[in-house]
């Protein structure tokens, strides 16, 4: 395709896509093919083609890219009436100026190799005065921009934004001037400036992204190699852009506890005047890193003499580690694991809720009255809170699902049973961005024991032991990013329940009730995929309860139908208790800690409702609710359902 011819004053907009010139060129041979498509061989690759005084304005608005694979390039390069005016992220929109902050790129990665035209291919060969007023210009793939025989008034400006060049790219200009101390710049492997004519007296930042361990693909980079035959001047301040994320994120990497050395640039024709005043860190505001987070340190700059003649022509920053504090002091509280180690407190509420609705099909009238079988199912509801506390993340924990069981009297004053839960629920963190979807399956035996002493009097022993798997899915936003994690938590669960009944009227009993509950639960060994992963080693939380209360139930009728209904208070100290905990790593510099979920109080009330509906001669209707109630930490577990006898 010929490249285009651009007028007296050309606008190319990437406002809501991205624009692309590709496979543009002039000369070679043009060969139509018998299915209607034709191709261009060996010819000059050519985007725009300028003439005379012209204005040409590219602009790409943030997200979006102006891409030449293609060059940009101009007549009549010895003509001195020749002045084009090449504006890059700056528009005219009527009479106002927009600036943009969008990519301009300009590549030669589709003509590598040595031939004439692949070489000439990559040359964007103008004479002009170009200016970068925002965004991001990049110069990559060994693309030539700016004619090489330095014509004058030919000139880059850096008004605003970043330039990167990488991949052996050249800027070509008589003068270049980075106008003020924010403009970045961002060398890849290889990067040239040749000028007559430099001027840096500003200071300017330096961005050492294509160089950093975690950048997509690291490079070796010797920095800006930068020729100026006549002046180079020097001065201000150089920042050191490591400010993206956060400090404790950005001098995490194992790579910052040792002495570090950039190359910022190279002085080729050893012409430069004046110096630095030195660096800082834009995310301190100083040459000092200090945080418990990370590695600490200084940064210096020097010149070096790298190739023995005498003169000091390249510029380095150097990072010099802290003395006596080469490891990290602590870790980041977002990345402390409070969240995953909390999936452990969800896990053995939903064994508890399971146990709840299991042994609320046994009362007196099912030992009493009830058929040799029965089957129940009941919907189940899960909901757990817990303050942040003592530096420790709080959750939010909001559960349901359903469980199912049959149980048998195998013997007159003894019933036992199986049952099974399904449970969906999802934990969110209080304090960070970051939830864990859940989901438990829970396996169950249960039974009673029931026996009357006297014509007022009797007991009722019920028992469960349960056995449960928690498949957690986590996502947390840590400040540089997602991290995702997948592991399995199994629960072993049991209760022993005694109460005793004392009738103080045909409808109206008392109930003195002691119990014990046991929760065991095991967090599987993980470790996390994205940004800042952590290793989590196996988990544990044991938490042994001994409730006691007191309560009533009442035995009435509605509608004919005899209707039981209950309620008890209980006190719950938890008399053992091993809180949620496990060895973590962080993985992108090996630091260790104990990861630690949430330690609720060891001390609880607890009120259960429970009634039961006796629809027919076999089916009956259920509901309970339980509310457990500690400092800054509440339970409610919800069942309700029917069951069918014979």
């Amino acid at each position: 395709m010929q490249g285009s011819y651009a007028g007296s004053s050309s606008q190319f907009l990437a406002l809501t896509r991205d624009v692309l010139f590709s496979g543009n060129m002039t000369g070679g041979t043009f060969t139509r093919h018998s299915d209607g498509s034709f191709s261009v061989e060996n010819g000059i690759a050519n985007a725009i083609h300028m003439g005379g005084d012209q204005s040409i304005q590219l602009a790409a608005s943030e997200g979006r890219q102006i891409r030449f694979n293609d060059p940009v390039t101009s007549s009549a390069l010895s003509s001195s009436r020749e002045n084009i005016a090449f504006s890059i992220n700056q528009y005219m929109d009527g009479d106002n100026p927009r600036t943009t902050g969008g990519t301009v790129i300009f590549s030669g990665e589709l003509y590598q190799g040595e031939d004439s035209h692949l070489v000439a291919s990559r040359y964007n060969d103008f004479k002009g005065q170009t200016t970068l007023y925002g965004g991001t210009l990049v110069l990559e793939h060994n693309v030539v921009f700016g004619n090489s025989d330095l014509r004058e008034d030919t000139s880059m400006t850096l008004e605003n934004g970043t330039l990167e060049i990488t991949g052996g790219s050249t800027v070509n200009a008589a003068s270049f001037t980075v106008s003020h101390a924010d403009i970045v710049l961002r060398p890849g492997s290889s990067a040239f400036i040749n000028a007559r004519d430099v001027d840096i007296s500003h200071g300017f930042i330096f961005d050492m992204q294509k160089q950093l361990p975690w950048a997509s693909s690291p490079q070796s980079s010797r920095g800006i190699s930068i020729s100026a035959a006549d002046s180079f001047t020097l001065g201000g301040s150089v920042g050191i852009l490591d400010n993206g994320i956060s400090a404790d994120y950005f001098y995490a990497d194992n790579s910052w506890a040792q002495k570090r050395v950039f190359i910022v640039l190279t002085d080729s024709d050893k012409t430069h005047e004046g110096d630095f005043s030195g660096p800082y860190s834009l995310a301190t505001g100083s040459e000092n890193v200090d945080s418990p987070y990370a590695y600490t340190g200084t940064w210096s700059h020097q010149w070096l003499d790298a190739d023995g003649d005498g003169f000091s022509e390249q510029l380095q920053l150097v990072w010099t580690p802290t003395p006596g504090k080469e490891d990290i002091q602590e870790i980041l509280p977002e990345l402390a694991g409070d969240m995953a180690l909390n999936s452990m407190w969800s896990s053995a509420s939903n064994a508890l809720g399971m146990s709840g609705a299991a042994l609320g099909s046994l009362d007196a009238l099912r030992f009493l009255a009830g058929p040799e079988n029965n089957y129940w199912v009941k919907g189940l509801g899960d909901f757990l809170f817990h303050a942040t506390e003592g530096g420790r993340d709080g959750f939010d924990y909001n559960g349901g699902g359903y469980a199912v069981g049959a149980d048998r009297r195998v013997a007159k004053n003894t019933i036992l049973g199986l049952g099974f839960g399904d449970l969906y629920g999802r934990l969110y963190s209080r304090s960070f961005v970051g939830d864990i979807d859940q989901q438990s399956r829970i396996a169950m035996l249960y039974g009673g024991w029931y026996k009357d002493l006297g014509r007022k009097d009797a007991l009722m022993v019920t028992a469960s032991a349960g056995y449960g798997w928690t498949a957690n899915r986590m996502n947390s936003f840590h400040t540089g990013g997602w991290s995702r994690g997948k592991w399995t938590n199994r629960t072993l669960a049991a209760t022993l329940n005694g109460k005793w009944s004392r009738r103080l009227s045909d409808v109206l009993a008392v109930d003195f009730n002691l119990g014990l509950e046991y929760t065991d639960v095991t967090q599987g060994s993980f470790t996390e995929t994205g940004w800042d992963a952590r290793r989590f080693e196996k988990g544990h939380l044991k938490n042994l309860s001994l409730p006691v209360g007191v309560g009533l139930t009442c035995r009435s009728e509605l509608k004919g139908r005899e209707w039981i209904n209950s309620v008890a208070v209980s006190y719950l100290p938890d008399v053992y208790r091993e809180n949620p905990s496990a060895p973590a790593q962080r993985l992108l510099n090996g630091y260790r800690w104990e990861a630690r979920g949430t330690a609720p109080d060891r001390n609880a009330v607890r009120v259960n409702v429970n009634s039961a509906l006796q629809l027919n001669a076999r089916w009956r209707a259920y509901a309970g609710y339980e509310f457990e109630g500690r400092n800054k930490a509440v339970a409610h577990r919800f069942n309700a359902g029917v069951s069918f006898a014979y």
